[in-house]
């Protein structure tokens, strides 16, 4: 997203000056939107809402970049940012076989090349409700069809960027062929709960550290997706959305994408290995559409993996997706998770008789063992 060469400086990455050496920038202590603008870029030091490093070597996959057969339109999540996608985009834009279109702004998209391919948005604020994030989405993909002649685009969609995807697609004249959900809470997260919890109950905002009621707003769409004692739905915007699931199934295509091998807070067992740190698996991959498994990846780092940049691709351009749900940036990576236990090991290729099934389905490597391998 022209963010390769000559570093971006801060303006262009929407983020504030450093804090004066006298100390932390002032806490805000009254609900105020000017303080959050102020304040958008000072985060939680965690990896799922790491600031991308523009300046590094990007880390891309060794395969020839895929020809896109449509516009693609990158979209952050909650405190995200376009720069998320930069690996992405520089293995699509390698060796010219597609054109970057660069960032675009969710309330006035401005001038458009009408040769590109690849486009991101940089919504107003990242902390946005679906609502109004639905209704950036639609000024730009009006914005790129109009430009492009293209009649829909794709959309790679990071975390809450997915479920603004879905509201969007709520419009009868919606335009979206294919949507690529990666690290996606679908049935909404815990994280969001508990960071509610705080704010409300301690009065301390986390993330961002501002007091500013969209933040409270897009929280409230984020958290779990439960009911209370009485049977009521606890983010009714959220179930209101997974009732239509059908409907934004009926109108484009879905890959999801979830993260793996990360401790993540859930509702069973307070904690489980399937999730990428901040979504659960579960919550990742609702039924009913093909989903890919990367392990390892922390939330925020998961665009940026090198086995999920092949699947989003090989599913937007036509192409076959792993024959494995489980999928690995490096071969040790795949050593680690069936080290652990994580996944059945894979058996080296032999006759049908040399690798018999164990009671569970699972292959075995010695016909005396039994159960998984």
């Amino acid at each position: 997203m022209k963010i390769h060469g000559t570093p971006a400086s801060r303006a262009e990455l929407n983020l504030p000056s450093p804090p004066p050496a006298s100390g932390h920038p002032p806490r805000p202590e009254v609900d105020s939107f000017e303080p959050g603008e102020r304040l958008q870029g000072h985060r939680l030091p965690l990896p799922s809402t790491r600031t991308p490093d523009v300046n590094r070597a990007p880390r891309l996959p060794a395969d020839p970049a895929p020809r896109l057969q449509r516009p693609v339109l990158f979209v952050h999540g909650y405190m995200g940012m376009p720069e998320e996608f930069m690996d992405m985009s520089a293995w699509l834009t390698r060796d010219g076989v597609n054109r970057d279109g660069g960032i675009l702004d969710g309330a006035a998209p401005g001038p458009i090349d009408p040769e590109a391919d690849l486009f991101a948005i940089r919504y107003t604020r990242p902390w946005q409700t679906m609502e109004t994030d639905a209704q950036e989405l639609h000024n730009v993909i009006e914005a790129i069809c109009q430009a492009t002649g293209a009649t829909g685009v794709d959309v790679v969609a990071h975390s809450k960027g997915a479920l603004d995807t879905r509201k969007y697609l709520m419009e009868a004249d919606e335009k979206v062929d294919h949507v690529v959900m990666i690290g996606t809470p679908n049935a909404g997260t815990l994280l969001a709960d508990i960071e509610l919890l705080i704010r409300e109950g301690l009065g301390r905002p986390m993330k961002p550290p501002i007091k500013d009621p969209e933040v409270k707003a897009t929280l409230d769409q984020l958290r779990a997706d439960r009911v209370d004692r009485q049977g009521n739905p606890r983010n009714p915007a959220l179930r209101e959305l997974n009732e239509s699931w059908e409907i934004q199934r009926g109108r484009a295509e879905f890959l999801a994408i979830t993260g793996n091998g990360i401790p993540t807070i859930n509702e069973v067992s307070g904690v489980t290995f399937l999730g990428d740190g901040t979504v659960t698996r579960r919550s990742a991959a609702p039924e009913g559409i093909p989903a890919r498994h990367a392990w390892f990846s922390v939330h925020g780092s998961l665009a940026g993996n090198q086995a999920v940049m092949r699947e989003t691709f090989a599913f937007l351009t036509g192409q076959p997706l792993s024959v494995s749900e489980d999928i690995f940036e490096t071969p040790e990576d795949q050593a680690r998770a069936e080290s652990l236990g994580l996944v059945p090991k894979v058996q080296p290729e032999g006759p049908p008789e040399a690798l018999p099934e164990g009671p569970d389905g699972f292959l075995v490597a010695d016909p005396g063992q039994k159960g998984r391998s």
